[in-house]
């Protein structure tokens, strides 16, 4: 009888281990998601008041250069396998090494004079991927 319950008692365990297990695998996409939303709104919260003739756009695509004037501009790049946002005195990560992909283009609006910014970002943790895009609005 104490030999079913001990076999019992493990199988148990081995299960509710497995469904764990099961369950953090289902909540890395949201996670990856989660870290582009936020990287996606600080970004969008610095440039959505800019015009389209102070941001440049670094030739890979992966360096947005903020236009301030001062000697040291702000940025967002992707740094190895990070993206970095560096305010003219120091840098910080916006997300720490998943970054597989990240381009920033001027995109004309529907509107003549009217600019958007796109953002699109590809995150990655072992065996989860995830992209997505964003479109920004511009001051004219």
């Amino acid at each position: 009888a104490t030999s079913i319950a001990a076999i019992l008692s493990v199988s148990v365990g081995a299960g509710m281990m497995a469904a764990t297990r099961m369950s953090l695998k289902a909540r890395e996409p949201l996670e990856l998601k989660k870290d582009a939303t936020f990287a996606f709104k600080a970004i969008q919260r610095r440039v959505r008041p800019l015009s389209p003739d102070e941001i440049e756009i670094g030739e890979d695509g992966d360096t947005l250069t903020i236009d301030d004037g001062s000697e040291n501009p702000p940025y967002f790049a992707k740094v190895g396998r990070d993206l970095v946002f560096f305010d003219g005195a120091q840098t910080d990560s916006l997300i720490d090494d998943k970054v597989e992909a990240v381009t920033f283009a001027l995109v004309e609006g529907h509107r003549p004079e009217q600019y958007l910014l796109s953002v699109a970002l590809e995150v990655s943790h072992e065996d989860s991927n995830v992209q997505i895009e964003s479109l920004t609005k511009l001051r004219n």
